[in-house]
C-alpha cells in the first residue's frame, strides 16, 4: 500500500512538473510569437506594429525593423507621422526617441543604429535644452529594461515569462493593432489626448518668479562643446550618411523662460556654435526654425511652453524636403542669421512679457 502511494505522489509530482513546465513553454511561445516590444522580430501576421513605449521598443525596431532613415530627438519629435518622412523623402524611416533626452541619450540609440543599419537619412531635432545638458554615457541606466537592450538570451527569461507582458502588453497590441483607426506612422505620438491652446500653454508653463542673472559663460561652454563635439564624432564616421538637424521653434513663453533663468546668452551660443562646427560637414544641413514668428507667437499651436501640435511637426518635414532655405544656417549666413536670432529673441522676451504681466 505504502508503494502505492509513493507511486501515486510521485505520478502527482511527476505530472505537475511536466503540466507547469508546459505551460511556462506555451507563455514563452506566445510571448516570442507577439513579441509587444519587438524584440526578436518585427510583426507577424500583416499586424500594424503598436509603437507606445519608446524606452522598451525603439531597441527593438533597430534590430528588427526594416528602414533606411531615422527620427531622432526628445518629445519634440514625438508627434511627427513617420509616413510624412517616407512619402517626403523617398524612404522607410523609424523613430529614435528619449523623452526629455540628452545628447548622450539620444546618441546612444543613434550609434546603436548606424552600426547595425545602412542608414541614409538622420533627421535630427536639436533640441537647445539637449546641448545645454551634461553629456553622459550612462544610458541605458539600471531602471529601464536592460534584459531588451544587449544580446543576452539568458537574461530574456525576464521578457519571455513575464505576467505585465502576458496580460497586459500584448492584449494591448492586439487591440490597437486591430483598430482600423489605429495609425501606426505615429509611432510614440502623444497628441491624441492632449489639448492645444493658448489656455493650455499658459496654464501649464511654471514662470519663475525672479530674473535671475545670466549664467557664466565659463560654465554652460564646457557643455555645450562637448555635446556639439559628440555629434561632431558621429557625423564625421558616417559620411554616406546625410543628417538634417534642425532647431525646433519654441513658443515665445520658451523665450520668456529662458530670459528669467539667465539662459539667454547660453542659448544664442549652443545655436550658433551648433551651427558652425556642423555645418562644415558636407553630409549635414542645418535648419534653424526657432525664430518663426508666425509659429511661436501663436499660442494656440502649443500645449505648454514647447510642445507645439502635430501640424508644425508635419510644416518641418515640408520645410526639410524642400531644403527651404529661408531656414538653412552655413558659413555664409551664420553670423547674420544669429543677429536676427538675438533680436528676435528680445521681441519675444517683451512680447510675452506683454500676455503674463496683465
Amino acid at each position: 500500500m505504502e508503494k502505492v502511494k509513493k507511486s501515486k505522489k510521485h505520478s502527482f509530482i511527476k505530472g505537475f512538473i511536466i503540466f507547469a513546465g508546459s505551460l511556462l513553454v506555451l507563455a514563452g511561445l506566445v510571448v516570442y510569437i507577439f513579441d509587444p516590444f519587438y524584440h526578436y522580430h518585427a510583426p507577424y501576421f500583416n499586424m500594424k506594429p503598436v509603437l507606445t513605449m519608446p524606452e522598451y521598443q525603439v531597441m527593438g525596431t533597430i534590430k528588427n525593423f526594416p528602414h533606411d532613415s531615422s527620427i531622432v530627438g526628445s518629445s519634440m519629435a514625438e508627434n511627427f507621422d513617420n509616413s510624412d518622412f517616407d512619402k517626403a523623402f523617398g524612404c522607410t524611416s523609424i523613430k529614435l526617441i528619449k523623452t526629455s533626452g540628452t545628447t548622450g541619450q539620444l546618441l546612444y540609440y543613434l550609434k546603436e543604429d548606424l552600426k547595425r543599419n545602412e542608414i541614409k537619412n538622420i533627421f535630427y531635432s536639436l533640441d537647445v535644452s539637449a546641448l545645454e545638458a551634461e553629456y553622459k554615457e550612462d544610458f541605458p541606466d539600471s531602471s529601464m529594461p536592460l534584459y531588451l537592450y544587449d544580446d543576452n538570451p539568458f537574461n530574456d527569461v525576464q521578457y519571455l515569462f513575464n505576467k505585465d507582458v502576458i496580460c497586459k502588453y500584448i492584449p494591448y497590441m492586439l487591440a490597437l493593432s486591430g483598430d482600423p483607426s489605429y495609425n501606426a506612422g505615429k509611432s510614440y505620438s502623444f497628441d491624441s489626448d492632449k489639448s492645444f491652446s493658448a489656455y493650455d500653454a499658459i496654464l501649464h508653463y511654471e514662470r519663475p518668479a525672479e530674473v535671475l542673472d545670466s549664467v557664466p559663460e565659463s560654465e554652460y561652454k564646457p557643455i555645450v562643446d562637448s555635446n556639439i563635439s559628440a555629434l561632431k564624432e558621429v557625423v564625421e564616421g558616417n559620411p554616406d550618411t546625410t543628417f538634417y538637424f534642425y532647431i525646433p521653434t519654441y513658443s515665445c513663453l520658451w523665450w520668456d523662460n529662458a530670459y528669467r533663468m539667465g539662459q539667454i546668452d547660453e542659448t544664442y551660443y549652443a545655436i550658433e556654435e551648433s551651427a558652425k562646427e556642423l555645418t562644415a560637414y558636407d553630409n549635414v544641413e542645418f535648419y534653424c526654425f526657432i525664430d518663426e514668428e508666425e509659429i511661436s507667437d501663436n499660442l494656440n499651436l502649443y500645449m505648454d511652453a514647447v510642445h507645439f501640435s502635430p501640424e508644425i511637426n508635419n510644416w518641418i518635414v515640408g520645410q526639410l524636403s524642400s531644403h527651404n532655405k529661408a531656414y538653412i544656417l552655413n558659413s555664409d549666413n551664420i553670423e547674420s542669421r544669429i543677429e536676427e536670432i538675438k533680436s528676435y529673441g528680445s521681441h519675444e522676451i517683451e512680447y510675452s512679457s506683454s500676455i503674463l504681466d496683465n
